[in-house]
């Protein structure tokens, strides 16, 4: 019977029992339809219900198969990483890198070179110049960071520390309940404890002083090299002084508003100066550019001097020369200093000379060449007018000296390192010429309202009186004075290239000497202080080639694993006392309190001891055997990799 007959005669059958309500018609006519159905044949439905049944198996099959289905780029890398596993070499380095000796000499690698790190930026800081301010705060975060991986490192080297000498008391059954519980709180009892605690309090100190030392940097900004511009290069072939200038009187005016630094670089017992050439270009407002050009070298010494009752002298100072000696770049001269009453301090007697008084000088100019930068300021009007010499160094560049640096230099060391050198762009004549036309037999008055007169004015102190001991520094000055001006009577015709400096964000470290002293001892002494924990250690803990020192390690990484094994052990220690106690009820600290003092022992179970599968577990000092190396304990198959497992428990 066809599906369409069934449906018909169940109609029929249903509407020859008249009208039925409408809400009942439909639930007979569902019964009527069932009915219908299970009276007929299985057969008489033909192929309306074998491939409903084959259908929902095959739709089993496609989504079983669906869900066992792996991606090819998946297989390949499940076959690889199984080949590389399956490869000697592998295994010699996963079980090499998962051994805890590795692990500790990592860390202290790792702690070794965080220090190393911030002692060696210390160092090379104190030589290099930086680009910009941001490098000062970057340094103190580099130190910070760095500090921050030497305290985790020394952290990490405790913990396995600890662990290696808890792994090693459990093994040796020398450990007790206490310590135990100690261990996983980081009580005081715990093993190795003291060591660690003294070890870190020492590293932490340590740290803190090279933290401290990172805050005393301070910030000092330097010229750097903006451009290669045009110059008037330091060029002598044509020149000569002018006769339209009174020399004494332009010389002595000229130095009302100038500092030394004008002048030269002022040295312990003279002067030194020198000449890079005059800017074509400009860069801002302040610059300075440095070339290749003249130096002169000047060294003073005078005595005491005397008072001179048998002459009579007006207001004015006089200035007496002659030549001693002469060659091709140096000069001897020997100036006698005559002041006039009531100008002079004679520091020896410390008192006020009221008669004429006279004092020698013996001075030595020597003249040579080497690299000079010279800073130059400039106006809105674009006039610009030199300003001070920063830096003069030889051409073998064995002698430098600098702005604010040089007085801590003495003039016999400059002659001896610019010596060797001639007077390359010959300049000596005209520096002669200008020395001699400045203090040969000339008078000079003061010109301020003062005693004294200008162009030995570096010879007086602020009480307004020449003083004995600065006369080498005032003549000094004085003969500056005049070589500077020769050097300054350069061929204005010719255009040469110049080095342009100026402050543009570039800058240096300035960190005291005792700071990287302070960083560096900080450093060694936690380096040493860790050095002496490993050492404690390696004395200490038993071999990681023990029998049972690797399952124990793993057991202690696995916290709920001993939780059990206590569970069971004071379940133990109740029943052999004859107490009536729930474990639940009692509290940790009761249970180890009652029980704590009682030795335990990682081993395995006496009870197993007989059967071909040992189980290993915490229990009481003798009633758990030693690990045997050639036993088997549980009855779990080894892992396919164990290297491997070995170092992801790491």
């Amino acid at each position: 019977m066809r599906t369409g007959e069934i449906l018909k005669s169940a109609a029929m059958h249903e509407s020859s029992k008249g009208p039925p309500p409408p809400g009942p018609y439909m639930r007979r006519l569902s019964s009527a339809f069932m009915g219908a159905i299970a009276a007929s044949p299985r057969s008489s439905l033909g192929v309306a219900s074998m491939p409903i049944q084959t259908f929902s198996k095959d739709r089993r099959r496609s989504v079983s198969s669906e869900l066992k289905r792996v991606h090819p780029l998946i297989k390949w890398i499940r076959a690889t990483t199984q080949a590389l596993l399956d490869m000697k070499s592998t295994r010699i380095i996963l079980t090499i890198v998962a051994d805890q000796r590795f692990e500790i000499l990592s860390w202290m690698a790792l702690m070794i070179l965080a220090h190393g790190a911030v002692t060696t930026l210390l160092v090379l800081s104190l030589s290099t110049t930086m680009p910009g301010i941001w490098v000062y705060n970057f340094v103190q975060l580099y130190v910070i960071v760095f500090v921050l991986l030497s305290n985790i490192a020394g952290r990490k080297i405790s913990q396995v520390v600890r662990l290696s000498i808890t792994a090693s008391d459990l093994l040796r059954g020398t450990i007790k309940l206490e310590e135990l519980k100690d261990y996983w709180t980081n009580g005081k009892k715990s093993p190795a404890h003291s060591v660690s605690v003294a070890s870190s309090a020492v590293e932490f100190f340590a740290e803190m002083i090279i933290v401290a030392c990172s805050i005393l940097f301070s910030w000092e900004a330097v010229p750097s090299h903006v451009v290669t511009g045009n110059c008037t290069p330091p060029d002598y072939a044509n020149s000569t002084l002018s006769e339209h200038i009174d020399l004494k009187q332009f010389l002595q005016g000229d130095v009302d508003f100038a500092s030394i630094y004008n002048l030269g670089l002022p040295l312990a017992d003279g002067l030194i100066g020198g000449w890079a050439g005059w800017p074509l270009d400009t860069t801002g407002d302040s610059f300075s550019i440095a070339s290749e050009g003249p130096v002169y070298v000047i060294q003073v010494m005078c005595d005491d001097g005397f008072p001179r009752s048998d002459i009579e002298t007006d207001e004015g100072t006089t200035l007496l020369t002659k030549v001693l000696m002469s060659d091709e770049h140096s000069m001897m001269l020997e100036t006698t200093i005559r002041m006039p009453p009531g100008s002079v301090f004679d520091d020896s007697k410390e008192a006020v000379v009221h008669e004429p008084f006279d004092q020698h000088c013996t001075s030595v100019i020597t003249i040579s060449y080497g690299m000079a930068e010279y800073s130059f300021v400039t106006d809105q009007w674009m006039m610009v007018t030199g300003g001070r010499l920063m830096k003069v160094t030889n051409p073998d560049k064995t002698f430098s000296t600098q702005f604010m640096e040089s007085v801590n230099r003495f003039s016999s060391e400059a002659r001896n390192a610019f010596g060797n050198y001639d007077d390359k762009f010959g300049v000596l004549p005209i520096v002669s010429e200008t020395v001699l036309g400045l203090i040969t037999n000339a008078t000079f008055y003061p010109s301020q309202g003062g005693s004294f007169c200008n162009i030995i004015s570096w010879a007086t102190y602020p009480d307004g009186y020449y003083h004995t001991e600065a006369m080498s520094q005032g003549l000094a000055a004085a003969l500056g004075t005049a070589a500077h001006f020769a050097i300054m009577q350069f061929d204005g015709s010719n255009v040469g290239k110049c080095d342009y400096y100026a402050y543009v964000g570039a800058g240096r470290l300035l960190i005291p000497e005792m700071a990287v002293i302070a960083a560096a001892v900080g450093s060694a002494i936690a380096i040493a202080i860790k050095t002496f924990e490993l050492f404690w250690w390696a004395l200490t803990a038993v071999s990681s080639k023990s029998s049972g020192y690797t399952r124990v390690v793993k057991a202690l990484r696995h916290p709920l694993r001993f939780a059990f094994d206590t569970a069971e052990m004071f379940k133990g220690f109740i029943v052999e006392n004859e107490r009536d106690e729930d474990l639940c009820m009692g509290t940790l600290a009761a249970l180890v309190s009652s029980f704590g003092g009682s030795r335990i022992q990682f081993g395995e179970d006496v009870n197993t001891i007989h059967r071909d599968a040992g189980h290993l577990r915490i229990g009481e000092y003798g009633k758990v055997c030693a690990i045997q190396p050639d036993r088997k304990y549980g009855t779990l198959p080894p892992p396919m990799n164990p290297e491997l497992e070995n170092l992801m428990e790491l």
